[in-house]
């Protein structure tokens, strides 16, 4: 095969043609630092707010102004500043709820925090990957500060139901803050930011067809946050470090861009999806599909027991198929994947996870060379 074929956009995207051409185009007025004394910069500063009411719109499908935008080096950050950022300006005992199957972005400061005496309980997801709702109510009983929950899991594109979640807070755990890792779900599934009264929400760039090193915090009105990072108290001081105006213009581009394409990129997808779906099932009798019909359209996660994903990413790598095997964070991991065996799947289902995640741009021929390719490696594998 002498053609790429990319099916690994759930890890990263390629810009879309328009962020390119914009960057193209970048100026010196979009890279001076927003916080110096002259005049570019003062213009800079007023592009870098009505960017951020932008965003903050295209969020949370509305214009309401009780809501503020963080620009972040990205969606780790953006989660750990979320995560610690509310754990700092509190006192006293901490008390969070979080799922097994949170990026590592959440569970890596979640867990840091419980080192430091907080108190973490993590509730169960069916087989599904959904969340076990009745064992979320019960982690809630105890009372919680701050609930974190990924919108869209971004190995099996697992939906969970944000305002089922927060009727549960209400019940449960009334004041608690929600707090949602939107990474896989942001302008390509709808985000129910008012029904859900979501508190803080997480985005990255290189998800969106947009730029490397960017991403972004919205947070409510009314929810206080510590810095965790210090030096010169830009952005409220709240995250110190010069803005990079260029990066961010480059960003809300892509978001605009990819929430104006939404209706028409997720039938699109979910052609594609259904396609590969049917050729598995047609091409060996041993794949078990991990991710459920109604997930995401953007992820298909399955297995193939008695093979090592890992192994057959690399053979179809070679031959010019490029997919991943989970979280692109934990791709070296010689464990199984701790998202799939929360779900109940066993070390040797796990180890033969691949996951195929599209973009509107993937075409009909991207699935049939995936399903020849899958063909040839498993014959000599």
């Amino acid at each position: 095969m002498n053609r790429t074929v990319y099916l690994d956009n759930a890890a990263a995207t390629v810009p879309f043609p328009a962020v390119l051409q914009e960057w193209s185009q970048i100026s010196v007025d979009d890279c001076v630092n927003p916080s110096s004394p002259h005049r570019l910069s003062y213009e800079l500063q007023r592009q870098l707010t009505t960017a951020a009411a932008g965003l903050a719109a295209l969020v949370t499908g509305s214009d309401e102004t009780g809501v503020r935008v963080i620009w972040t080096s990205g969606g780790t950050e953006a989660n750990n500043l979320a995560i610690l950022g509310f754990a700092g300006a509190r006192s006293g005992p901490l008390r969070i709820v979080s799922t097994r199957t949170e990026h590592a972005s959440v569970l890596a400061p979640l867990e840091h925090l419980q080192g430091q005496g907080a108190k973490l309980q993590l509730a169960d997801v069916h087989g599904s990957g959904r969340l076990d709702l009745e064992h979320l109510a019960a982690c809630l009983d105890g009372g919680a500060d701050l609930v974190s929950i990924c919108h869209v899991q971004n190995e099996t594109g697992a939906i969970q139901d944000l305002v089922a979640v927060r009727e549960l807070i209400d019940r449960h755990a009334p004041g608690a803050r929600l707090q949602v890792d939107a990474m896989q779900s942001f302008g390509k599934i709808d985000i129910d930011w008012q029904a859900a009264r979501i508190d803080m929400l997480s985005l990255s760039g290189h998800k969106i067809h947009g730029p490397g090193g960017q991403g972004a915090l919205i947070i409510r009105d009314g929810v206080e946050l510590r810095p965790i990072l210090f030096g010169g108290g830009q952005q409220d001081n709240l995250r110190s470090g010069s803005l990079d105006g260029a990066g961010i213009r480059l960003l809300c581009l892509a978001a605009s861009q990819i929430v104006a394409a939404r209706p028409q990129a997720q039938a699109r997808v979910a052609e594609l999806n259904g396609r590969l779906r049917s050729g598995l099932e047609g091409l060996t009798p041993a794949v078990r599909f991990i991710s459920a019909e109604d997930d995401s359209p953007y992820i298909l996660s399955f297995t193939l027991p008695g093979y090592q994903g890992a192994v057959l990413a690399r053979m179809l790598s070679e031959r010019g198929i490029h997919i991943g095997t989970g979280s692109a964070c934990a791709a070296e991991s010689k464990t199984p994947s701790r998202v799939l065996t929360a779900m109940g799947l066993t070390g040797d289902e796990a180890y033969g996870a691949l996951r195929i995640s599209f973009c509107p741009e993937n075409s009909e021929a991207d699935i049939d060379d995936l399903l020849d390719a899958l063909t040839a490696v498993l014959a000599e594998y």
